[in-house]
């Protein structure tokens, strides 16, 4: 290909091309490199693993159960909470009583509470349904 269309020349690596059919004409052969970089692939692991830990889900005397170990010190508490976004729809607020960080071992969850309804553990059908995104809120007691 012309290094000219193609954008780069011929022996860089390109994620995808820009096909024939793209509506503009100027940029229809050209390779792009997409944006998300092995750094940053890697930051958004390291992110969630922070956050949620390295199973979010597990099966548990034969049913879904929800699975969050957040590693966080307790400087990302602001005001004893912390939040995120998870699976893209659920606020998750992690809420500190006991000023430990979340990875010692005499931090354990007390409580949830998943769209106002307090529990000991998600599991079974409500667990489903945070995994089918359709809670809108967890708040998780330390």
């Amino acid at each position: 290909m012309d290094p000219t269309i193609y954008g780069r020349s011929t022996l860089e690596n390109s994620s995808f091309i820009a096909s024939s059919v793209n509506p503009d004409p100027d940029v229809r052969g050209q390779g792009w490199v997409a944006r998300l970089s092995g750094s940053t692939a890697e930051m958004l692991s390291i992110w969630s693993y922070m956050m949620f830990g390295k199973h979010p889900f597990i099966i548990k005397d034969n049913s879904l159960t929800l699975n969050l170990k957040p590693s966080l010190s307790q400087e990302f508490f602001v005001d004893g909470e912390v939040s995120f976004t998870f699976l893209g729809t659920i606020k998750v607020t992690y809420i500190s009583e006991s000023g430990l960080d979340t990875f010692d071992p005499l931090c354990s969850i007390t409580k949830y509470v998943v769209d106002g309804k307090e529990c000991s553990i998600v599991q079974g059908e409500l667990a489903q349904d945070v995994r089918n995104k359709q809670v809108k809120e967890v708040k998780i007691y330390l």
